[in-house]
């Protein structure tokens, strides 16, 4: 349970390195999956989400350096890899060492495929719109439009989570 998380961390932390891929940029992503796998293995939420953070922060400084143009599918794999990396984890921290029942298990992975799917669609569908809208206003707005963009992200998660359901069900030996 506690190795779940490997998959999507090995995505998540590849993805700054493919966008520069450099010597440098192989490193801090190598640093950054090693402090995602040490959470994960160790059940520490704080050093899975500190390898996220760097993976995020090296991701956006491999994009400025490169002065390339958004990438809507390393953005939407990234986003994906994200939020896996961070669901995965706290599930194998939560549920170490407990037996799941087969529908429980098909239920959690329906859920992963879910959140994958959905992630993966809403880039795509923001970065079309984007393609689509531009917006004719003066640049002090950009910031303010992205925070406001940012709010709302925000609490739609925060709404998500409040609603969510309760843990799987687990085999209690009967």
């Amino acid at each position: 349970m506690r190795l779940l998380p490997l998959i999507p961390i090995a995505v998540l932390t590849s993805a700054p390195a493919l966008v520069l891929p450099t010597p440098g940029s192989a490193a801090v992503a190598a640093g950054a999956a090693l402090l995602c796998a040490a959470g994960a293995i160790l059940r520490q939420r704080f050093l899975v989400t500190a390898g996220a953070s760097v993976t995020l922060v090296q991701y956006a400084l491999a994009l400025a350096a490169t002065g390339s143009p958004p990438r809507p599918v390393s953005a939407a794999v990234l986003g994906t890899a994200l939020a896996l990396v961070l669901d995965t984890a706290d599930f194998a921290r939560r549920f170490d060492g407990v037996a799941l029942t087969a529908s429980a298990r098909r239920r959690q992975l329906g859920h992963w495929a879910a959140v994958a799917g959905l992630g993966a669609l809403s880039v795509f569908a923001l970065a079309a719109a984007a393609q689509v809208v531009r917006i004719g206003a003066p640049p002090p707005f950009y910031p303010i439009a992205a925070a406001a963009g940012a709010l709302a992200a925000a609490a739609g998660i925060a709404g998500t989570l409040k609603h969510r359901a309760g843990p799987p069900p687990v085999d209690e030996g009967r």
